[in-house]
């Protein structure tokens, strides 16, 4: 079956007021995906079997669908080559790795931007609504890529056994995602950046705030500045406690945008009543109170944060991080549909 569409039509100068911290005309919706199993429904279609433009045109189509002024794409199919991962849920942050000495390090074939197909943003903008936006991201952050490259235990023994291999491969990996970046920038089809790496656990960063300050900070310092000097917003996706790099992101690297929170680490109201005045907050909603709530709860906080940001700007409604298989349809079109009654 498929649902009916939000009371409005795309308009990416929407969300472009949210990121810069303005008050929209009308509610403002964010997600970084949504699951395959929620395209389908709202669409009425399968996607078994379809290529990358075709999953992104469908993609497309679902989000103008449910209200949101952009979809997000993959530019291209760059993407660093790893070991099998188990197709599960959840898996170990050890699994799959290539590179754990300076001879593995030596032989690994690292990709080079420029042999991939850039064109598909181009090829998409003929298939959206006229004023619907293409945020574009790589396949994964840097911080991220070094982990599923090493594995995470292997880093942190790097870090003090041999750590100008690690500086060498946070080197290796910054550079190609930056030039993942700069490729999918020419595009004048793309309307901005999100950089989705997580760098922290619920109590902790993954690595001192140091290491990522030396190694990690100034790659995302250039893909921001990239953006911002082509005249589009970056937005960073990173999940995990930010308290002691908050100020890096906002201060240093200059993101215009954070998403990802949680309600154990800080939940999205305290962050935006924090936050909002330094850097624009989207989604929030936490995933498991997504999966796991009311109906009525669920539609009843997504009005508490429009309420909340109503006056202020600066916010966009989501989720906490995604909407995956295991969230109830019904659940997601909730606070959906909770934006669509209250920009009536």
């Amino acid at each position: 079956m498929s649902v009916g569409g939000a009371p409005w039509e795309p308009d990416f100068h929407q969300l472009s007021l949210v990121l810069e911290r303005q008050i929209p005309k009308r509610p403002v919706l964010f997600e970084l995906f949504v699951a395959d199993s929620v395209i389908e429904y709202v669409l009425g279609i399968s996607l078994k079997g379809m290529g990358k433009l075709e999953r992104d045109i469908a993609t497309a189509k679902a989000y103008a669908r449910l209200g949101y002024d952009y979809t997000l794409m993959m530019p291209s199919e760059f993407h660093f080559t790893t070991g099998k991962r188990d197709a599960k849920a959840s898996f170990s942050l050890n699994e799959g790795c290539v590179i754990t000495d300076r001879e593995s390090f030596d032989k690994y074939c690292w990709p080079e931007a420029g042999a991939f197909d850039y064109s598909f943003a181009k090829r998409l903008k003929h298939q959206i609504p006229d004023k619907m936006g293409i945020l574009v991201w790589s396949s994964d952050g840097p911080l991220e890529t070094v982990v599923r490259l090493t594995g995470y235990e292997n880093m942190c023994y790097m870090l003090y056994d041999d750590e100008l291999l690690l500086a060498d491969i946070f080197d290796q990996v910054g550079r190609r995602i930056l030039e993942d970046y700069r490729e999918a920038l020419k595009s004048p089809a793309v309307s901005g950046l999100v950089v989705g790496d997580d760098w922290g656990f619920n109590t902790q960063t993954m690595l001192p705030a140091s290491v990522y300050r030396k190694y990690l900070f100034s790659w995302h310092k250039e893909i921001v500045r990239l953006a911002h000097e082509s005249g589009r917003p970056a937005i960073l996706h990173s999940c995990g406690k930010y308290d002691d790099v908050i100020g890096d992101v906002i201060n240093d690297i200059g993101y215009d945008a954070r998403h990802s929170y949680e309600d154990n680490i800080t939940p999205v109201e305290q962050a935006y009543e924090q936050l909002h005045e330094r850097i624009a907050i989207l989604g929030g909603l936490d995933v498991h109170f997504l999966a796991t709530a009311s109906r009525e709860q669920i539609a009843k906080r997504a009005v508490h944060m429009l309420e909340l940001s109503g006056n202020k700007g600066g916010y966009a409604l989501g989720s906490g991080n995604s909407i995956p298989e295991y969230i109830p349809v019904e659940n997601y079109l909730s606070m959906v549909e909770a934006a669509w009654k209250y920009s009536n």
